[in-house]
């Protein structure tokens, strides 16, 4: 799973910090409009959930068709499990939404 130590030392391998401008894109509000319509799904405990729905926002703000899945109560990656009845949720938006990307374009 991903934690807050994975995420810091992702940042290192990298070489950026949370003061980086353009680390994430949500920061770089300059490219937003260029995006194609776009699929993104956040889990309530994972430590990039506020990355997606900053990402959410910001492309809704530049005009960006998005479709936007959210899974209450699991972590990062909770769909690798499964036994969880969640999983086969989640694989079903996940196409769903892949197939709704391909429809936008």
């Amino acid at each position: 799973m991903v934690d807050k130590t994975s995420m810091l030392q992702f940042f290192d391998i990298a070489g950026v910090t949370s003061e980086t401008k353009d680390y994430f894109p949500a920061a770089d509000l300059d490219c937003h409009g260029q995006f194609p319509p776009t699929y993104i799904c956040t889990c309530e405990i994972d430590p990039v959930r506020d990355d997606g729905r900053v990402m959410i926002k910001s492309l809704r703000d530049a005009g960006v068709k998005t479709k936007w899945d959210h899974y209450d109560g699991l972590p990062h990656n909770f769909f690798v499990f499964p036994g969880l009845p969640e999983t086969k949720t989640f694989m079903e938006q996940t196409f769903s939404g892949i197939s709704w990307v391909i429809e936008q374009m």
